[in-house]
């Protein structure tokens, strides 16, 4: 176990130092980036120590307009895009001197949002200086909605499922018990989310989850709402 811990804290550290590296090139180019998942936990002190908190790519969003560019930076600096990778939201790309790889995301979440509604989720970011770079971590409350939206879409065979195996990652159950756990949530605000997104039938049945199977303290008014939100076709 502490072997695994030590290699757990050093491969967040290179993770962190690279998005230090890539956050002052955007920042030259003025282009706002944002940190992900497990980078932004961490980031965000969900996690108060890195060696709890194992991640196995770096992910980084830029807005659609930017990300042409934030591509064409990041090759000129080495990386290499993967030829197999058919995201239609991300890119996958690998350098040779950096043992992790990195994922570009030009959406914060993979499904297709309006412009406005993209606007209004990077307003509601916070900016975290790395060495005196600029990177943006969504509020806890999109970070909530983020971990249970990509659980629900996986059930607990998600966050870089091992598919050689099938053998499930129960990864998001985790973020989402600590993000409760360790940051002070607007529910209020969280629910708003949740309608705009349209996405209250997978939050209702993740958060149902956490409360039966991992007793995680849900507010009851959390889904008595989430129980009477409009169902829509999007859902």
């Amino acid at each position: 176990i502490k072997n695994i811990s030590r290699h757990t804290a050093v491969r967040n550290l290179i993770a962190i130092q690279t998005a230090q590296q890539v956050a002052r090139e955007f920042s030259k180019h003025k282009i706002p980036l944002f940190a992900l998942k497990g980078l932004a936990l961490l980031l965000g002190d969900v996690y108060k120590h890195s060696n709890t908190r194992a991640m196995n790519d770096i992910d980084l969003y830029t807005n659609e307009q930017y990300h042409k560019k934030a591509l064409k930076i990041l090759m000129s600096a080495g990386w290499i895009a993967s030829k197999s990778n058919t995201n239609a939201h991300s890119v996958t790309l690998t350098r040779p001197d950096v043992p992790i790889k990195l994922d570009l995301h030009s959406r914060p979440l993979w499904f297709q949002l309006t412009p406005k509604i993209i606007s209004n989720i990077e307003k509601d970011a916070e900016v975290v200086s790395l060495k005196k770079s600029p990177i943006w971590i969504m509020k806890p409350e999109f970070q909530l909605l983020h971990a249970l939206v990509h659980g629900a879409r996986g059930g607990v065979n998600d966050y870089s499922s091992n598919t050689s195996t099938g053998a499930p990652h129960l990864r998001w159950i985790i973020d989402a018990h600590y993000i409760i756990k360790n940051r002070k949530l607007n529910w209020k605000h969280f629910l708003n989310r949740v309608k705009i997104l349209e996405v209250g039938i997978q939050v209702k049945h993740a958060l149902e989850l956490l409360e039966r199977e991992f007793k995680i303290a849900i507010p009851s008014f959390v889904m008595v709402e989430l129980e009477n939100m409009p169902k829509t076709r999007t859902q």
